[in-house]
């Protein structure tokens, strides 16, 4: 269990890091629209602002799977607050998803964009498959007494 813990604070870190850097590839992004460095420029922060969201979609996933491994030893009392872990996680990775494909729809028709795209699309039903999961143990636990 304490391991389980261990993770669960690197994730957090790592979550709360990546707010900052999302911040500041939006301001490329932005910067990118302002200048007149042409095409380039804005395709390299494109790609650094789909990057991170990514990455937070990844981290989300990671966030749901841990969940998942603490759903089997959860008690009555404690269901609920692993199920909104779930939501929010489910929630993070949705909305990170959102951001990817917008970046996405501005970038070339490239190898990156597919690439990023499948990825994608396996995180979501692989996240999927694990809140209908940890939602199935929860509501089972939920049900029992201590």
């Amino acid at each position: 269990m304490n391991a389980l813990v261990a993770s669960a604070d690197v994730l957090i870190g790592r979550l709360a890091a990546l707010v900052t850097d999302d911040m500041r590839a939006y301001e490329e992004v932005m910067e990118a629209r302002r200048s007149n460095e042409g095409p380039d420029a804005m395709q390299r922060a494109l790609t650094r602002a789909t990057e991170t969201p990514l990455t937070m979609a990844k981290s989300s996933l990671d966030v749901l799977t841990l969940c998942g491994s603490l759903a089997p030893h959860a008690r009555p009392r404690t269901a609920s607050d692993l199920g909104v872990a779930v939501a929010l996680a489910w929630g993070a990775l949705e909305a990170a998803a959102l951001t990817v494909r917008a970046n996405l729809a501005e970038l070339p028709d490239d190898r990156f964009t597919r690439t990023v795209e499948r990825e994608l699309v396996d995180m979501l039903a692989q996240a999927r498959a694990t809140r209908e999961r940890v939602s199935g143990i929860l509501a089972e636990r939920g049900r029992r007494r201590d």
